[in-house]
């Protein structure tokens, strides 16, 4: 009976290492980067998410002149390249002028909708309400994020490759609106590709800066005078150049 007594006191020492091995966190995890800035960093009654360890975030390049108007400054990850300008879009990054994917698109309109001139962690629920309506999918397909000092709403997209008859690529979109602007900011990615691609998506996004501004809070937001203004025509997503989108 001696050696059965004697199993605890044997094991004990294994299973405690093999515990506090498994508790250790490994060197790669550790060195990963928070796509996420602890200011939006929450998940409370907001429903705001603290995001997802998207691995090391590409360093970004110098900012553009501002865009839309002079409203945004924007920087594309280093050495990447700038296609030529194109109505369909505020900007396009791509590694390359031959290399089209993966892709960071910037888009922008007039928002007139219900969550307010600005989105904040207090009204970013309804406004993925609204963008689930408006695009049909689930509630739980449009997930509420917060990326640098933004707070705005994630969701995927499929679409086809121009040239290609049988090429589909990703989409993961990154919607927000500021000061009743809404901007688009997404990344088209080959098949197969968007989990690797999509840190490019979160840097140029966390890199976004207001001119002469930061994004409002709400209470700032409401006590603004409420300016109606003419839609501009939407800005066309895909297109020639875009591929039609199709949900998933």
């Amino acid at each position: 009976m001696r050696p059965l007594l004697l199993w605890p006191v044997v094991c004990c020492p294994v299973l405690m290492g093999l515990l506090l091995g498994c508790s250790r966190p490994t060197g790669s995890a550790t060195a990963k980067k928070r796509a996420l800035a602890s200011e939006a960093d929450i998940a409370d009654e907001s429903g705001l998410s603290d995001a997802a360890d998207v691995g090391d975030l590409p360093k970004l390049g110098d900012y553009l002149p501002p865009l839309d108007r002079g409203r945004i400054e924007v920087a594309m990850p280093e050495g990447w390249y700038v296609p030529p300008a194109n109505s369909k879009y505020v900007v396009r990054f791509q590694p390359g002028a031959a290399e089209s994917y993966p892709a960071v698109v910037v888009t922008a309109e007039d928002y007139q909708g219900q969550a307010g001139s600005t989105v904040t962690k207090e009204n970013v629920r309804k406004f993925a309400e609204e963008v689930a309506r408006d695009l049909n999918k689930k509630p739980s397909a449009v997930r509420p994020v917060g990326v640098g000092r933004l707070v705005g709403v994630t969701y995927r997209k499929r679409g086809r490759e121009p040239g290609r008859v049988s090429g589909t690529i990703e989409l993961l979109y990154f919607d927000t609106v500021v000061d009743g602007r809404k901007y688009s900011i997404h990344l088209r990615s080959r098949e197969g590709s968007l989990e690797q691609d999509q840190r490019y998506l979160y840097a140029v996004v966390g890199g976004i800066r207001f001119v002469g501004q930061e994004p409002a809070t709400q209470a700032e937001a409401e006590e603004r005078p409420d300016e109606t203004q003419k839609p501009a025509a939407k800005t066309e997503e895909e297109g020639k150049d875009g591929e039609e989108s199709k949900q998933e």
